[in-house]
């Protein structure tokens, strides 16, 4: 199995980038072979589960829940193998591949693209059909390349740490979200989907983002931090929250009162990092 996640409107051009809220397919690719000699049959099973196991209908490779409307489509299953050489039926809460594998057909492919979020329209049913795998994987593949090697590199002796730190980025800016909205900001987060913005570890990742050489993204991490200055409160009896640096439009969690002053600190790395002057005036104000 390969899977990756790519834009439904496809990869960033350049200097593009895509917003929060942008819809995204995982793109997932299985291949299946005999485990023995002899005619074998082939079965995967796929089922969908949100508070209960969603009963589903396959139309030409398109997977709805059965019986909603709008409709609701929530996969594309294709193959690369005619369509008399596998089948793809709905039955008991599950959508069933079958194919027969053989001695001179010992393997079969299977693609699965998976939209997030939920598509109700045909027109964004043809959009995910247009995207192929191929094309996809490698374009995904070159955009991280790049994006790797935007960044500082080093080399040593050790394979594993080579890797390991050109692995570590892709989760640093992978996790450096975009702010909801027509917004150019962007939320450090350690982990994704429900995970929040705990300041103290948000600001270990715009520092190593300095650090590697991305000095627009990690600014672009800490003027979230300067808008909304003030936003929210830290736990204590305080008698205001003004200036205080955590508020984050409710990506914001923990409450440790440590994260102001690691908001603070992070700051003047991005200053001791780049020299940039002209920043630093527009900050300033909100530091001092």
């Amino acid at each position: 199995q390969t899977a990756f996640a790519v834009p439904l409107d496809g990869v960033p051009k350049g200097e593009e980038r895509i917003y929060a809220d942008d819809t995204l397919v995982l793109m997932m690719r299985l291949d299946i072979e005999r485990a023995a000699e002899g005619d074998r049959d082939a079965r995967l099973s796929l089922d969908v589960v949100t508070k209960g196991p969603e009963k589903l209908a396959v139309d030409n490779g398109l997977v709805f829940v059965d019986g909603t409307q709008p409709l609701r489509l929530r996969m594309l299953v294709t193959s690369t193998d005619s369509a008399e050489r596998y089948s793809l039926e709905a039955g008991d809460n599950k959508v069933a591949y079958t194919a027969r594998l053989t001695a001179d057909a010992p393997s079969r492919t299977l693609y699965i693209a998976i939209p997030y979020i939920t598509l109700t329209e045909q027109s964004e049913w043809a959009k995910l059909r247009e995207l192929q795998y191929g094309e996809a994987f490698e374009a995904v593949r070159s955009y991280w390349r790049n994006r790797v090697a935007q960044g500082t590199q080093i080399v040593t002796p050790e394979p594993m740490i080579n890797d390991f730190y050109k692995a570590d980025v892709s989760h640093l800016l992978l996790n450096t979200d975009r702010e909801v909205g027509a917004s150019d900001r962007y939320v450090a987060r350690v982990g994704t989907f429900s995970y929040g913005a705990y300041s103290n570890e948000s600001c270990m990742m715009v520092s190593d983002l300095d650090r590697r050489g991305y000095h627009k993204r990690a600014e672009q991490a800490l003027e979230t931090w300067l808008h909304y200055q003030g936003s929210v409160a830290l736990p204590g009896t305080y008698s205001n929250h003004d200036g205080v640096f955590y508020g984050v439009r409710g990506y914001e969690d923990g409450g440790y009162n440590q994260h102001h002053g690691f908001v603070l600190w992070c700051l003047g790395e991005h200053y001791w990092y780049t020299r940039d002057a002209e920043w630093l005036k527009r900050a300033a104000p909100k530091i001092v």
